[in-house]
């Protein structure tokens, strides 16, 4: 059956879950790198990062596992190839259980190439084998 309309109850919506804001990475060695970003758009519950080599069909990996918790604001990443480049994402959570209320998109890419050990000129190498 059916029944006519009835007023109420009202609710109301949450706002956006907030994007992650300023999203950089930092190579510190040839095989680490550290990201970091703020919450200048707004608090969420934590961020999910994920990073993959840039090339067409690489697989996406988690930085930081399933998630960092807001009020953190960098996390290190071991593991990285040396010269390789790779592209990276985040996305704010504003549901602490992971559930469907997260940022309206991912952040954009942020790209870097992981660095290569090389010598400066004037330097010497003693009891090299190749």
């Amino acid at each position: 059956g059916n029944s006519g309309w009835v007023s109420g109850p009202n609710f109301t919506t949450l706002d956006d879950c907030p994007i992650v804001g300023n999203l950089t990475v930092t190579t510190p060695t040839t095989t680490k790198a550290t990201f970091t970003w703020d919450d200048s758009n707004g608090p969420y519950s934590f961020v999910r990062i994920k990073a993959r080599i840039d090339t067409n069909n690489a697989t996406w990996f988690n930085v930081g596992g399933m998630g960092v918790s807001y009020g953190t604001f960098t996390k290190n990443k071991n593991g990285l190839v040396a010269g390789e480049t790779y592209r990276v994402q985040a996305r704010a959570f504003c549901d602490p259980n992971g559930g469907a209320y997260f940022s309206l998109s991912w952040t954009p890419l942020v790209y870097w190439t992981q660095p290569t050990v090389r010598l400066e000129g004037g330097e010497s190498i003693t009891n090299l084998d190749i």
